[in-house]
């Protein structure tokens, strides 16, 4: 699981769970089947000030409307039942338009 947390105690946390079979990002579910045992799964996150698209193994896409992050935002990862590994994690941070 993802989860992106402000120290902002009343800050909802944004969440990214895959169970082997289903993506969960926040409350929007979409099938995602893994096509052979032992096939990685690979996230692409983006967020743009109140918007996230996570696009996963090249399949599916989820988009969805969040609540702009705090400076403060940390991003925990951890894995229920099993083991997880990040191989590799970049952040760019987006000059404005304006």
């Amino acid at each position: 699981m993802l989860e992106f947390k402000s120290s902002d105690k009343n800050a909802q946390p944004i969440t990214l769970g895959f169970n082997g079979s289903e993506l969960a990002v926040m409350e929007i579910k979409a099938p995602l089947p893994l096509a052979a045992r032992g096939q990685e799964l690979e996230l692409r996150v983006f967020i743009d000030r109140s918007v996230m698209e996570v696009f996963a193994n090249e399949t599916r896409c989820v988009t969805e409307a969040i609540t702009p992050l705090a400076a403060n935002t940390a991003l925990a990862i951890h894995a229920e039942d099993g083991t997880a590994k990040a191989k590799l994690i970049e952040a760019w941070t987006m000059k404005t338009i304006w």
